[in-house]
């Protein structure tokens, strides 16, 4: 039962992001209660769990940043991969957005994509071609021009699918439209 009102304690930690967003702060920690030993295997089991999940909630706000772009709160998810939908409905569910590129932001997020470690090789980001004149433009309706210096070679490629921006591995984490349904992790920025 112990064990149980932990687990969802730690559950309620780790999926409320960018509630507190900390501008590049290490993360805090969080006490982990251990409960009495009866036993050899409590004696056990009771310190282990207590430093795996240090670990896990120690990890679990690291993702969060913030930049000298304005008063924004960003989080990267390279864990959970998915569509551009999902994820852009999964950043406005937190009273957010997906990344807005800009001059500012993307060479930030261009490192810390770069250098970050997950399951997701792909990053989606806010921008979208519109229709029915094919432009590019951010989520909060920025025109992102043809010559915007972050584009991979060959982009915007304006192909009838690739609707969508994402920062993609194969094209060294530049921005690439591509097909929206893809799967990908992803960043959100929310006004702090």
């Amino acid at each position: 039962m112990k064990i149980l009102t932990l687990l969802g304690f730690l559950v309620l930690l780790t999926t409320s992001p960018m509630t507190n967003c900390i501008p590049n702060a290490a993360p805090s920690k969080v006490p982990i209660p251990v409960a009495p030993s009866s036993g050899l295997g409590s004696k056990f089991i009771f310190p282990v769990l207590a430093i795996i999940l240090s670990s896990i909630l120690l990890n679990a706000k690291s993702n969060l940043y913030s930049t000298e772009c304005g008063q924004f709160c960003y989080r990267f998810e390279n864990e959970l991969c998915r569509s551009w939908d999902d994820s852009r409905k999964d950043c406005l569910e937190e009273g957010g957005d997906l990344l807005e590129p800009s001059l500012c932001t993307y060479p930030f997020f261009h490192r810390i994509v770069k250098n970050g470690a997950g399951s997701c090789r792909n990053v989606w980001i806010g921008g979208f071609r519109t229709l029915p004149r094919p432009e590019y433009m951010t989520v909060r309706g920025t025109p992102i021009p043809d010559d915007f210096q972050y584009w991979s070679f060959s982009n915007p490629s304006r192909t009838r699918n690739q609707a969508c921006l994402q920062m993609t591995f194969m094209r060294g984490y530049l921005m690439n439209d591509i097909d929206c349904p893809r799967l990908g992790g992803y960043i959100c920025q929310k006004p702090e």
